[in-house]
């Protein structure tokens, strides 16, 4: 370990620039630091934190954007978080941030596909100076999806907002028997890769009195584009099936027309803004959050 941590050194030391006859150390920008760049354990000297117990096969990737990692004014940036995250096998229920607690990744790692978890808590933060001692791994990188689902996870959990419980009394049943039925097929049903999730808009977004005044919903399926175009009647059929079971009940109205299937391409920030996520697993009012 301390030759390991020597070599490390000498090679900061060595990476050095010629500037005006002399060496000069490399900034964070030029050694490749990045919002999602990774790194392990082998790639430093000493531990990263005491909360987390690292492992050999763990990745823990940069998460604030680019801007604040290559700043190197340390006294504005002291710190820099990181999210660590363990080697696991296929889950198609933790991508997409449908499980608000845990997550699935996809990794490259030297061309070959991994899948990589971690649970909300394994957040922690590092000296901003301690990525000066060595540089992220340039043969590790997250996907696409991967990346938007990361950070959209990690800001859902200080933006989300519980339904109100009166319409809850009324449908959690049906979502949770929604939410059932996708979990059954996202294993044998190749098009459920595409459906980034299933929101609902509901108006008034209040406790309300249902036997005097109904909820009133529009739900989108929000879809790849890719999959939009490949899987129109797979979605159409999901659709359908997802049309049966909210269809009578009691305190909310729906038209045919107010469930829709959408690319990613068709929503607007503000249209965005005002759905809220059903597909995953913690979408009930907080009287009923168990």
């Amino acid at each position: 370990m301390i030759l390991n941590c020597l070599k490390k050194k000498l090679h900061k030391i060595f990476k050095g620039r010629q500037k005006n006859g002399g060496l000069r150390e490399i900034s964070l920008e030029d050694a490749g630091w990045r919002q999602f760049s990774a790194f392990q354990k082998k790639d430093f000297c000493g531990e990263v934190t005491q909360n987390l117990t690292i492992l050999e096969d763990d990745i823990l990737v940069i998460i604030p954007y680019s801007c604040s990692v290559v700043h190197e004014d340390f006294i504005k940036e002291p710190y820099i978080e990181i999210q660590r995250f363990s080697i696991a096998t296929l889950d198609k229920t933790l991508q997409f941030g449908r499980q608000p607690r845990k997550l699935q990744i996809e990794v490259d790692i030297n061309g070959e596909r991994y899948f990589y978890n971690s649970l909300i808590h394994e957040k922690f933060q590092i000296d901003h100076k301690f990525l000066k001692e060595f540089a992220p791994r340039d043969d590790i990188s997250l996907s696409e999806n991967s990346r938007t689902s990361l950070i959209n996870w990690i800001v859902k959990r200080f933006t989300r907002k519980a339904f109100p419980t009166s319409f809850n009394n009324v449908a959690s049943s049906k979502i949770q028997d929604f939410r059932a039925y996708l979990d059954k097929r996202y294993s044998k049903n190749a098009y459920l890769d595409s459906l980034i999730g299933v929101y609902l808009k509901i108006d008034p977004f209040d406790e309300i009195n249902i036997a005097e005044e109904p909820y009133e919903i529009s739900v989108t399926f929000l879809v790849t584009e890719q999959g939009n175009a490949k899987y129109v009647d797979e979605f159409r059929d999901l659709r359908a099936h997802f049309e049966t079971l909210i269809t009578g009940i009691n305190g909310i109205v729906f038209q045919s027309k107010d469930i829709k299937i959408e690319s990613e391409s068709t929503i607007t920030m503000a249209e965005y803004n005002e759905m809220h996520r059903i597909d995953d697993y913690d979408y009930i009012s907080l009287k009923h959050n168990n």
